[in-house]
């Protein structure tokens, strides 16, 4: 004699109704995990992209102090000199630059000076960097350029100078701070929101000639931007999923939660229905 089913037993984890619906959540879950990992293996070699929230605004004394650049992006590479590093990060109103160069000296002869130059490309389209693009600079001890980029390797200092640099030597190492707004308002600057993004080219003068630029990838006079790196601004770190996957999983569970509890109530609807035999 078979035995007939209580509303105990279609409420039970074992039901065949909740196993059918954590399979179907399974198979998603694997769907999901299949199209998302592809995509993570193409991505290698990265490239950098720079972006990361201040914790706190930097004082610009040419002194890289760690605990003020503690939240930034830094990325370590070999220049002409040794071990040098570039730090990147942004607050709601200005980027912020330091550079770390190994040096054998900080050369402030006019026309032999020691400086970086950052050039910009916006957004980060991967096109060629030309009129309408920007750069900021600094050369020692305080000598800022803010200027745009007018063509045919033509350049123009804005008629309105947004931010501020200082430079000094430390040990071995030549240490440069950059501040520069990401969206002054000026009509020759950059104009960038919360998640813009940029190209973003890091250029090293010793004594008035270029010794490094970085990222590897490209050079003083590659237009490419495409073997740039990336800059992004940071928005204020808060609390939420990024992984697509995870996303992906949360959604999964939810959804089939919600099926299985709609699934419950319809079949003890049509228990309550069911005239008793």
């Amino acid at each position: 004699m078979r035995k007939q089913k209580s509303q105990f037993d279609v409420l039970t984890p074992n039901s065949a109704a909740k196993r059918r619906v954590l399979a179907i959540g399974l198979l998603i879950v694997l769907a999901l995990g299949a199209t998302y990992i592809p995509v993570t293996l193409a991505q290698a070699p990265s490239r950098t992209v720079f972006s990361a929230w201040a914790s706190q605004e930097p004082t610009m004394d040419g002194k890289i102090d760690d605990s003020e650049w503690a939240s930034a992006y830094k990325v370590t590479f070999i220049s002409k000199y040794g071990e040098s590093t570039i730090y990147v990060m942004n607050d709601a109103r200005d980027l912020y630059f330091a550079l770390k160069i190994r040096d054998t000296n900080l050369a402030d002869v006019i026309g032999q000076f020691d400086q970086v130059v950052i050039d910009f490309h916006l957004p980060d389209d991967g096109l060629v960097y030309g009129q309408g693009d920007d750069l900021i600079g600094c050369a020692p001890p305080r000598s800022f350029d803010d200027s745009n980029n007018l063509g045919q390797d033509r350049f123009s200092a804005d008629r309105q100078i947004d931010g501020e640099c200082a430079v000094t030597r430390i040990g071995d190492h030549n240490h440069f701070e950059l501040r520069h707004p990401f969206n002054s308002g000026d009509q020759q600057d950059m104009a960038l929101g919360a998640g813009g993004t940029a190209a973003v080219r890091f250029v090293i003068f010793d004594e008035g000639r270029v010794a490094d630029v970085y990222p590897k990838t490209t050079d003083a006079r590659n237009p490419n931007t495409a073997t740039w790196a990336g800059l992004k601004i940071a928005s204020p770190p808060g609390i939420g999923i990024s992984n697509p996957l995870l996303i992906g999983l949360a959604v999964v569970v939810v959804v089939g939660w919600l099926g299985w509890v709609v699934l419950m109530v319809r079949q003890r609807g049509k228990k309550a229905q069911k005239p008793p035999q």
